[in-house]
């Protein structure tokens, strides 16, 4: 982590001592640290004392790079301090940016949101085509059950005309024969008669 520090010396001997004066939270967040703190300096070329440094210092308290302050004070003081910022600008500046973020959050969760109900629509959907493609087979199976049952109707209605037919010629046959039975029937009366008048003469 990024610490804005500065140099102290604490013997006659030259021994450096950092102390820390505030860290970076973020790429434009500064927070200043209220209890003071100081880490042992590596034995590099010393700064001259009261030099404000730049210092990378990890989490185990390791000290990293380090570098004087004053070029990123200078540039600062340029950006900020030279297009006459104020710090209630600035503070508007920071209001509005995290107005947007939190518009953008909601915007964020609205998008999210939306996404759920489409796709519970779109799975809702789904559920309904496969129900219509369920009822359509139905429909389908009975229609063609349906259909069967048509032809072995329109079967039984042709065999019973093939039996009708069958019917009408055996009934006419057998009016012809009792016709001709009817006809022996009355040459054997007759020639019974004549049969009778014969031996009666």
């Amino acid at each position: 982590m990024l610490h804005l520090a500065q140099v102290q010396k604490t013997d006659p001997e030259g021994k450096v001592v950092l102390k820390l004066l505030a860290h970076q939270k973020s790429q434009y967040k500064w927070v200043l640290l209220a209890d003071e703190e100081c880490v042992a300096a590596p034995e590099v070329e010393p700064y001259s004392d009261g030099v404000l440094v730049l210092v990378e210092i990890s989490s185990a308290r390791q000290i990293g790079e380090w570098q004087e302050a004053t070029p990123w004070i200078l540039q600062l003081v340029e950006q900020y301090l030279g297009s006459s910022l104020t710090p209630s600008m600035l503070q508007e500046e920071t209001e509005r940016a995290e107005q947007w973020r939190q518009s953008l959050t909601l915007q964020s969760q609205e998008l999210g949101r939306r996404a759920i109900e489409t796709e519970a629509r779109r799975e809702k959907l789904l559920e309904m085509e496969e129900g219509l493609k369920l009822e359509r087979r139905q429909l389908e199976e009975r229609e063609a059950a349906l259909q069967t049952q048509i032809q072995q109707l329109e079967e039984r209605e042709a065999n019973f005309h093939i039996n009708q037919c069958q019917l009408d010629d055996q009934r006419e046959y057998l009016t012809k024969l009792e016709e001709n039975l009817r006809r022996e029937k009355k040459q054997l009366d007759l020639l019974a008669a004549e049969l009778k008048a014969n031996v009666n003469q």
